[in-house]
């Protein structure tokens, strides 16, 4: 993929200098010609991707306004999750599948995940930006914990057509807590630390 589309950009590159080669030869010689040999070149070659280097920004935008995660409330545990030092557990490289699975097993029964409007909605902007609300609850009495919104998008036009995945912009944004890792340890926090909110 990585050697076609290389291929594909040195191609359009070419045409691109070609056309406005091409066009600047419709001027008179003078200084309007090497000028609009420099305009023409470059709008041509960035053309097939304008759209998402624009939609680039309200991506950023959206990510931005989307980077906090709404905490209403932990559940502290122990060394169940932890170890006796305050160490998350699954964070430990050492565990076997089955141990690991085990712990899992353990946070699922804990806490459960809601998508919500996964997939389902778009936002306004050049591009395709698709976003789901994320919920996160406790298993057992189903008080809402924690949520968050999570965009995704293919790119722009060459992007869906060629490439199949976005070109310039990030295929999915998250709240960092998240994109860490690190949120589920956050609302199972260690009753050895601070504790919770409760």
């Amino acid at each position: 993929m990585g050697v076609f589309f290389l291929a594909g950009t040195g191609i359009w590159f070419v045409l691109s200098v070609w056309a406005a080669s091409r066009v600047a030869k419709w001027v008179k010689p003078g200084w309007s010609k090497p000028v609009l040999f420099l305009t023409v070149a470059p709008a041509l070659f960035v053309a097939p991707v304008a759209d998402e280097l624009i939609g680039k920004y309200q991506y950023k935008r959206y990510c931005e306004e989307a980077a906090q995660v709404k905490i209403y409330a932990t559940i502290p545990v122990g060394e169940e999750l932890y170890t006796a030092d305050g160490k998350w557990k699954l964070t430990d490289m050492s565990l076997d599948f089955r141990e690991r699975n085990q712990i899992q097993a353990l946070v699922d029964s804990i806490i459960r995940s809601d998508s919500g409007t996964a997939y389902s909605a778009f936002v306004p902007a050049l591009i395709p930006i698709k976003y789901w609300d994320r919920k996160i609850y406790d298993a057992k009495p189903g008080r809402l914990l924690t949520e968050f919104r999570q965009y995704a998008s293919r790119g722009g036009w060459l992007s869906r057509t060629v490439a199949e995945q976005a070109l310039i912009v990030p295929a999915q944004c998250l709240p960092p807590l998240v994109a860490q890792s690190q949120l589920i340890q956050t609302l199972l926090p260690y009753k050895g630390n601070s504790g919770g909110t409760k």
